[in-house]
């Protein structure tokens, strides 16, 4: 079951991009009607029923926003002395855009049941009797002599998977998080980027049943803007040192398709206005957090390399993006 903090996340979250839905009617509606001036001017101008919003009229870049507790106008990127109307009409319709997405825009290879399979005949003949796949994240798979095993990104991803399952009994709190937060991992895939190997993650949260809680008093057209998940995207640079052990840097994160600095922005919110203390940015405590889990799972299956008789050699070279593999020589005992 997750804890309130976490629970307290999604929820805000859920929430923050209902807020963007509800403020593009907003001004899709006032708009129209209204000269192109700076937000500061616009908001204390407008007329809503009784509410006086002249006290509107000196808006900065350190004032609070209304109904974000302790986020300001500096927070969401926005100065309410020089930017215009538009410019926020355009911030909001780009989030408004990225609400819902369909899981083949984000993920272009995702897991198959057999990746689970072929994963699960694999390390299974590798963990010590009694031991579940839990006991991977815990301590290295050891065989008596080196082994050379083989994996696809895929199957790590199903991998992941069956240890989020299986969460409620494991000390690893990366994987609590990821259980926590009703996480699968939709896709794992190589790629290279500038020189650099990289690994792409896709994880997609089941918002369903958050969404159901606060969208009843929402008008159905702004409800249907949002759909039952939202998708996590993360990229991070490889790197293998001389024994063969694995470090992954994160060097982005993303929301559904939004861009990095759309998905920092919704995501820094969010983590401001539920508490969530974190060193950096809420968008690097994710990437780190799955990228932590990946080399986890990787070096406790064994070291990054290539077997060749019994003489072992560790590089980055054994991350074979050209044929899909990650090649890894077991632990011995």
């Amino acid at each position: 079951m997750a804890s309130t903090k976490k629970e307290g996340f999604l929820t805000k979250l859920i929430k923050f991009i209902f807020t963007i839905a509800c403020i593009v009617l907003l001004i899709v509606v006032i708009v129209g009607i209204q000269t192109v001036t700076t937000v500061g001017n616009w908001v204390s101008n407008v007329s809503v029923g009784s509410f006086d919003t002249a006290q509107f009229a000196d808006l900065k870049e350190e004032s609070p926003v209304p109904f974000l507790d302790g986020v300001t106008f500096g927070d969401l990127g926005i100065n309410p002395t020089e930017d215009t109307v538009f410019d926020v009409v355009r911030l909001v319709m780009t989030l408004a855009d990225g609400l819902k997405v369909e899981e083949s825009e984000i993920a272009d290879d995702p897991v198959k049941d057999e990746d689970t399979t072929s994963v699960e005949e694999k390390v299974e003949q590798l963990l010590p009797e009694g031991d579940g796949y839990l006991s991977i994240l815990e301590n290295p798979i050891t065989t008596v002599t080196p082994e050379q095993i083989v994996y696809t990104p895929n199957e790590i991803a199903a991998l992941c998977n069956i240890m989020i399952g299986e969460a409620d009994s494991s000390s690893n709190s990366n994987v609590q998080y990821l259980a926590d937060l009703n996480a699968t991992v939709r896709q794992i895939s190589l790629h290279t980027e500038n020189g650099e190997k990289q690994v792409k993650i896709v994880l997609s949260i089941d918002i369903a049943s958050i969404k159901s809680q606060i969208d009843g008093s929402l008008p159905p057209f702004i409800a249907d803007r949002l759909g039952d998940t939202l998708y996590m995207t993360f990229v991070g640079n490889l790197s293998v040192d001389a024994n063969g052990v694995l470090d992954t840097e994160t060097q982005s994160l993303v929301l559904n398709n939004f861009n990095q600095q759309q998905s920092d922005l919704v995501l820094s919110v969010v983590g401001s206005v539920v508490g969530l203390e974190v060193e950096g940015s809420v968008s690097q405590y994710f990437g780190d957090t799955l990228g932590g889990v990946f080399d986890k799972i990787i070096n406790n299956l064994g070291k990054v390399g290539v077997l060749s008789g019994s003489t072992a050699t560790y590089s980055i070279d054994a991350i074979d993006v050209e044929n899909n593999q990650i090649k890894l020589v077991t632990h011995v005992a």
